[in-house]
């Protein structure tokens, strides 16, 4: 498994979401009520096509 990472919609800094998948798993997910804060006190929603894994 691997975490997943967002870029704030804010401030455009990235970070962890706290999230954790494997790429297949991830594919079939149905993720809902996806909030995050960043490091710099953003809070927002976030969409699945919003994620990605770092290599």
């Amino acid at each position: 498994m691997s975490m997943l990472y967002v870029k704030c919609k804010t401030c455009k800094l990235e970070f962890a979401s706290g999230m954790n998948f494997d790429k297949k798993s991830f594919e079939t997910a149905i993720l809902r009520g996806n909030y995050h804060t960043c490091p710099k006190g953003h809070t927002r929603q976030y969409e699945k096509k919003d994620y990605y894994f770092k290599e």
